[in-house]
């Protein structure tokens, strides 16, 4: 089973009001194919919206406003039963939120490479 294995790198520069640490995530919608031994559950569904990956970005303060990075980690999809069904991601979307805020939309910051004005 893979799991905690880091996929990416997320950075965000010129946050304005500055932060100590942002959250990020990338969701997408899974579909998961068919299982030759039948002992996966997840097997011929689709979960759509699922979190594929997630971050905690440290943050530099600097002159009012906050540069922050951190490692994008894949949390574990597949539960050891469903190692032979096949996972397809589709959708793949990117969001950036205030640290403790994620899912919550007053607390994003920025998704899919655009920053949201005022936040």
């Amino acid at each position: 089973m893979v799991t905690n294995l880091i996929v990416g790198k997320v950075t965000i520069s010129r946050v304005f009001p500055a932060r100590a640490r942002l959250e990020a995530r990338l969701t997408a919608d899974l579909s998961y194919g068919p299982d030759p031994d039948s002992d996966c559950l997840l097997a011929n569904t689709q979960l759509l919206g699922s979190t594929v990956a997630t971050s905690t970005l440290n943050c530099h303060i600097g002159q009012g406003t906050s540069s922050c990075q951190g490692n994008l980690v894949l949390p574990a999809l597949l539960p050891p039963q469903c190692s032979d069904v096949n996972l397809i991601m589709e959708n793949i979307r990117s969001e950036v939120y205030e640290f403790g805020g994620v899912g919550i939309p007053t607390s994003l910051i920025a998704r899919d490479g655009a920053k949201i004005l005022g936040r």
